[in-house]
């Protein structure tokens, strides 16, 4: 199987697919409509992924003609060459990031190496070409992480005590028996 943004792609497998088990209700058979609609060749099956709810029909098949794009590769690679031979490898961590947690309220996407920033362009150009403008090469010689503070950030998102922006707390105790999580609103109760 081939994980995209939206569906997973099963070539040789036609019987399987449909709607993962965590959408349910209206959600369901709408996408169920909407899976009608798309472009999918004989001896493939497909199932759409929780991302895929409130998707359009034409935001899924972009998502599948570059799952479909994606498996020619695959069979490509593998009559051209012969075993053992690796015909194909998961993306990266920054492609897979992108391709699950890009959402429409992220406003920009800051990449500070060329190579991964190119390879970002091409992929979110074939999967999501309407998020191309969130995507900046961070160029500045202060270092991106110090930049914007992000180790401090994480630092304190382990700490003990988390101080939230309303002025509260989430305090969080490990013992033997259990792990203790006590919220203190402060002054917004």
């Amino acid at each position: 199987s081939l994980a995209g943004r939206y569906l997973v792609l099963m070539p040789n497998n036609p019987r399987a697919g449909g709607v993962s088990r965590r959408i349910e209700g209206d959600d369901r058979q709408e996408i169920r409509e909407i899976l009608r609609d798309l472009e999918l060749p004989n001896g493939m099956g497909l199932i759409v992924r929780t991302a895929g709810v409130g998707r359009s029909a034409e935001e899924l098949q972009w998502d599948l003609n570059y799952l479909l794009q994606v498996w020619e590769a695959i069979q490509s690679a593998s009559d051209s060459r012969k075993a053992p031979y690796l015909v194909y490898q998961e993306s990266n961590i920054i492609i897979r990031a992108l391709r699950d947690y890009l959402r429409p309220d992220i406003g920009e996407i800051l990449i500070d190496d060329a190579k991964i920033y190119q390879q970002a362009q091409d992929f979110v150009r074939q999967v999501m070409p309407h998020n191309l403008n969130k995507l900046k090469h961070y160029q500045e010689s202060t270092p991106l992480f110090t930049r914007f503070q992000i180790e401090s950030q994480i630092e304190t998102a382990y700490q003990r005590e988390v101080k939230l922006p309303s002025g509260g707390a989430v305090v969080i105790d490990y013992t033997e028996a259990l792990v203790s999580i006590d919220i203190n609103s402060a002054r917004s109760t």
